[in-house]
């Protein structure tokens, strides 16, 4: 599958166990990766390819920092051991590190996993970076992101305009919100859990597109059009 464009959803109502992960390499959208595997509710083994294959740090951090915080523990190394060769464009490089690395979801998340309700498992993962535009980004061709948006598992929302609050509201209908000292947004996910509009009370209306997306989207065109 594609961890991008691809729907997640589908893995929540199977008993899947295992998730290998060899996509993009950059942090971001290893993090996403991991975030998005930590929450499907069988799952207890997280292998990750390119741990220590160099020009993949991003993998490393966000592994590492996925380890230190807490959400995931290390099981092990996997793959070829210290000292292994890989060829980067004609010349031969010999890695200081391990192949790959399996981890598993911490305590703290197979229990709070444990706790979650089968219409909460299929509801819309919000956590992570969003890249916010315009509503009209894709009829004026203007790219540029207005702000980024992170939206923490802990219910902190940070952007440029400070720190504020977003969760679930049982009360709104089951809906999620984002609650800002100046204003208050619904956010509406799409199927493939790729992009939410957020529709604000002042009357703003943004698209709000998961980290890397536009570039993945990019690649996709370059692939395309140049082969």
């Amino acid at each position: 599958m594609h961890t991008v464009f691809d729907d997640w959803d589908t893995f929540a109502r199977t008993p899947i166990h295992a998730v290998f992960i060899d996509a993009a390499h950059d942090y971001d959208s290893v993090r996403s990766d991991l975030n998005r595997a930590l929450t499907l509710p069988h799952v207890s083994t997280i292998v990750l390819d390119d741990y220590g294959t160099t020009g993949t740090a991003g993998v490393r951090r966000a592994v590492d920092e996925s380890v230190r915080s807490g959400e995931t523990e290390f099981v092990r190394y996997v793959g070829r051991e210290p000292g292994w060769k890989y060829d980067m464009g004609g010349t031969t490089v010999s890695m200081e590190n391990w192949e790959g690395i399996a981890l598993r979801p911490s305590r703290a998340v197979r229990r709070s996993r444990k706790n979650i309700t089968n219409s909460a498992r299929r509801a819309p993962s919000f956590e992570g970076k969003w890249d916010v535009f315009k509503r009209d980004v894709f009829s004026t061709g203007h790219f540029l992101p207005n702000d980024t948006l992170e939206l923490m598992r802990d219910g902190t929302a940070l952007s440029s305009y400070g720190s504020f609050r977003w969760g679930y509201s049982a009360r709104a209908g089951g809906a999620t919100y984002i609650v800002h000292p100046r204003w208050h947004a619904k956010i509406e996910m799409n199927k493939l859990h790729t992009s939410f509009m957020m529709n604000r009370s002042d009357g703003e209306r943004f698209v709000c597109l998961r980290r890397g997306l536009l570039r993945t989207i990019r690649e996709r065109l370059q692939s395309f059009l140049f082969g």
